[in-house]
Formats: C-alpha cells, structure tokens, sequence
C-alpha cells in the first residue's frame, strides 16, 4: 500500500538530503573566487536576478565583477541562463543550500 508523504516527512527528507551532499557541497564553495561565492548567493537570494542593484548591494559585489562571475559559472555549468533572463543552479540542492546559509568564509 502506497501513502502520501506530508509536508513534515517531506522536509525530514530534504534535510536528511542537504546533511549527506554538505560533504560535496562545501568543497566545491571553497573552491570558488570570492565574486563567484557572491555571484551566486546572488543568484540564490534573488529569485534568479543577481545583477539588480538590490542583490548587488547586500553582496557588496560591482555588476563588472557579477557578470564576468556569471559568466565563468555559467561556462563552468553551475549556473545557466532561461530564455526570460533569470539565472538558476543547474543542482537546485546547491542553490538551496547556499540560499539557506552557506558557511562563513
């Protein structure tokens, strides 16, 4: 017999999901230039719209520096761009993750 997950059993799971690609995760932040870490909290924490002057504000981040950062993540395939202009991770666990408290640098 099937039954449906609820709203608690179902972030139980993404927490469960999160705690086992931290691992992945951290590594591949730290690995990152400094723009390119600010480049996609901005992504993150922008609903896809990282070079608007708010995002850039609160990121403390030039537009120059975040394009040339989107760019290189884009072609590095962490990031890709939809035909309405709004950028988003290619792993949507990493943006969330990131989004949700990426570790202090």
């Amino acid at each position: 017999m099937r039954s449906q997950a609820d709203e608690t059993t179902f972030l139980g799971a993404l927490d469960a999901v999160n705690e086992e690609l931290r691992d992945a995760f951290d590594p591949a932040w730290r690995g990152l230039t400094d723009s390119e870490r600010r480049a996609l909290a901005a992504v993150a924490t922008s609903a896809g719209r990282p070079t608007r002057r708010e995002a850039l504000d609160r990121l403390d981040l030039p537009r120059t520096t975040a394009q040339e950062a989107l760019a290189r993540l884009r072609d590095d395939g962490q990031i890709a761009l939809d035909a309405d202009g709004r950028w988003s991770f290619v792993d949507p666990l990493f943006g969330r993750w990131i989004a949700e408290g990426r570790p202090p640098e």
